[in-house]
C-alpha cells in the first residue's frame, strides 16, 4: 500500500500527492503541518500510504517511484524518470515524458511509455504494452500479451503465452518466446525471432527498402516474406510465403528450405489469373535456385540447386488472409 522503490535504490523526491493519511519515512523527519500536499521535498526512503487517495487518478511529477494497490487504478508519471508499479488490479500506467520503468504486475494491465526510452514489464495477466516514441524495451512475461513498440528502434520480448508483437517504425528486434506468437516488424530493418511454438512472422508489412531478418525458431511456423528479407525457418514444418510484392530489385533469400518438410507458397491476387512461375538454377550461386514470377526474380533458395516450379504452390490472397486470421 505504499509508494516505494521496487529495487530499493531510488529516493522519492518532488512528490505531489493529495489526501493521504499516513507518512512513514523510517527516520525522525519533521513533517509539514499540512499533510494534504507535499511538493518538492527530498526525503530518503519516503513511503506514502494510498489510504484516502482517489485510486482512479494518481499523478506524479519529477523523478518518482509510485505504486498502486489491489484496486484498478490509473497512474500517470511526469517529466522525470519515473518508476510506476501497478501491483494488483487491472491498471493503466502511463510514463509520459522521461525514461520510465513501468511494471504492470498482477492483473490485465495497460501500459504506455510515452516519450523517452522506456522499459515496460507486463508481468502476470494479459497485458497491453505500448512503447510509443523512443527506443523502448517491452517485456510481456506471463499471459497472452500485446506489445507495440511504436516509433523508435525497440526491443520486444513476448515471454510465455500466445503474444502479439508489432515493432512499428524503426529498426526493431522482436522475440516471441514460448507458445504460438504473431510477430510483425513494421517499418524499418527489423529482426524477428519466433522462438518456440507455431508462430506467424510477417516481414511483408514494410513499405520501405530495408531488409528484415526473419527466423521461425522451433515449431511449425508461417513466415511471410517482404522484399529483400533474409529468412530462416528453423526446426519444424515451415511455410514460406512469397508474393508479387517481392518482385523488385530487393531479392528475398531463404536459407534453410527442406523439400521433405517445408512449403514454398506464392500468393497472388484472386481477381487475376495465376501468375507464371519458373524456377531455375543461378549461375552466380551454384548451390541455390531462383524463383521467378512473370520473368522477374523474386527469391533465391539456398542449398537447393534442384528445385522446380512443382515445389512452389500458388494460393489466392483471400485464402492466405483467412489462414493468418484463424
Amino acid at each position: 500500500m505504499f509508494i516505494f522503490g521496487l529495487l530499493g535504490l531510488m529516493a522519492a523526491s518532488a512528490v505531489v500527492m493529495v489526501g493521504f493519511e499516513e507518512i512513514a519515512t523510517g527516520e525522525d523527519d519533521l513533517l509539514p503541518e499540512d499533510p494534504d500536499q507535499i511538493e518538492n521535498s527530498e526525503w530518503d526512503g519516503l513511503d506514502i500510504a494510498l489510504d484516502g487517495l482517489d485510486p482512479d487518478s494518481l499523478t506524479s511529477s519529477e523523478d518518482q517511484i509510485i505504486s498502486g494497490t489491489e484496486d484498478d487504478e490509473t497512474i500517470l508519471g511526469g517529466a522525470g524518470k519515473d518508476q510506476i508499479n501497478g501491483y494488483e488490479g487491472d491498471d493503466s500506467l502511463t510514463g509520459l515524458a522521461g525514461e520510465d520503468h513501468l511494471f504492470g504486475e498482477d492483473g490485465n494491465d495497460l501500459l504506455f511509455g510515452g516519450e523517452g526510452d522506456d522499459v515496460l514489464h507486463g508481468q502476470n495477466g494479459e497485458d497491453t504494452l505500448n512503447g510509443e516514441t523512443g527506443d523502448d524495451s517491452l517485456f510481456g512475461h506471463m499471459g497472452n500479451d500485446v506489445l507495440d513498440g511504436g516509433a523508435g528502434s525497440d526491443s520486444l520480448v513476448g515471454g510465455f503465452g500466445a503474444d502479439s508483437l508489432v515493432g512499428g517504425e524503426g529498426n526493431d528486434a522482436l522475440h516471441g518466446g514460448a507458445d504460438d506468437d504473431t510477430l510483425s516488424g513494421g517499418e524499418g530493418g527489423d529482426t524477428l525471432f519466433g522462438g518456440d511454438g507455431q508462430d506467424v512472422i510477417v516481414g511483408a508489412d514494410d513499405t520501405g527498402s530495408e531488409a528484415d531478418f526473419l527466423n521461425g525458431g522451433d515449431g511449425n511456423d508461417i513466415i511471410v516474406a517482404g522484399s529483400g528479407d533474409w529468412i530462416t525457418g528453423g526446426e519444424g514444418l515451415d511455410q514460406f510465403l512469397l508474393d508479387e510484392w517481392s518482385a523488385s530489385d530487393q531479392i528475398t533469400t531463404i536459407t534453410d528450405f527442406d523439400r521433405s518438410e517445408d512449403s514454398l507458397v506464392l500468393v497472388y491476387d484472386g481477381s487475376d489469373l495465376p501468375p507464371e512461375v519458373a524456377v531455375y538454377g543461378l549461375a552466380d550461386s551454384p548451390n541455390a535456385s531462383g524463383i521467378f514470377v512473370e520473368g522477374v526474380l523474386v527469391a533465391t533458395v539456398q542449398g537447393n540447386p534442384d528445385l522446380s516450379a512443382a515445389d512452389v504452390s500458388l494460393v489466392q490472397q483471400t485464402t492466405v488472409t483467412e489462414l493468418l486470421s484463424a
